[in-house]
């Protein structure tokens, strides 16, 4: 998610149209409902290791019936899970993540099925020195914040949260690509997202630091090799860690120098 794209563009051609054409609302809300269920299957699965950087770690796995491979970040950040959500949640869901995300070139609001339910189209830059050209995604995404108790339990049973933590939540971001009647740009090969998503929660015993589950699941299409995406998937992960983690500091670091201006 990561909002969950993974994508870029380079110039700009002519327009051309799809053939898709939209879905019942009942549908987008069936379909990423779904997708929620598997995010949260997903993250309490234990996946072998595959990168760590930064006190972020990957690990990743082949998931039956997808055609690509899975990337489970998890690290913690120095805020806490609203704090960080309304960072990091996908623009269109009131939050502020277009000033700081440099992963993503652009965010449009194709659908507003619910409050919490919307069809975003978005596009990245080229990655890995342009070897992996411009991508756009249509996904239909849902952002929602739970305060039971045992819904965070089942989800992290490690975290023994219903022990240790009696006003938690999860903040939670699901979605998977769907196919929308949205012109395509000549300039960005359109990619597809399997189920994928992000959580936000307390850290064990730290309730102002936040333990985030960042899961992308993304097919770029196109002739890419697949030691590319290897590359490129989990490097975005990380950037994705850095930039959000910076954007928490430099804010916080300008709300104690305002306060002691106005003190």
């Amino acid at each position: 998610l990561m909002g969950f794209p993974l994508h870029s563009r380079l110039g700009l051609l002519s327009i051309v149209h799809t053939t898709a054409t939209a879905m019942e609302d009942s549908e987008y809300i069936r379909f990423v409902e779904e997708s929620k269920q598997t995010v949260m299957q997903y993250a309490q699965e234990d996946w072998p290791f595959f990168k760590q950087s930064n006190g972020v770690e990957i690990t990743s796995t082949q998931c039956p019936g997808s055609p690509v491979r899975i990337y489970k970040a998890v690290g913690e950040l120095n805020a806490s899970p609203t704090v960080v959500f309304d960072y990091a949640a996908p623009p269109g869901f009131g939050t502020i993540r277009e000033k700081w995300d440099r992963t993503v070139k652009r965010w449009d609001v194709l659908k507003t099925v619910t409050e919490s339910v919307k069809v975003l189209r978005s596009e990245s830059f080229s990655v890995l020195m342009g070897l992996i050209s411009s991508r756009d995604f249509i996904d239909v995404i849902m952002a929602e914040r739970s305060d039971d108790i045992s819904f965070t339990c089942d989800c992290f049973p490690p975290s023994s949260l219903r022990k240790n933590q009696i006003n938690t939540c999860v903040l939670a971001c699901s979605g998977r690509g769907v196919d929308y009647p949205h012109p395509e740009d000549p300039a960005c090969v359109r990619g597809m997202n399997y189920a994928s998503g992000m959580l936000c929660f307390a850290a064990k015993g730290k309730p102002t630091t936040t333990r985030m589950v960042l899961l992308v699941q993304t097919d770029p299409r196109g002739s890419i090799p697949h030691k590319l995406i290897e590359a490129a998937v989990p490097s975005i992960q990380f950037q994705f860690f850095a930039q959000l983690r910076k954007a928490l500091k430099d804010d916080e670091a300008h709300r104690e120098r305002a306060s002691k201006t106005h003190s």
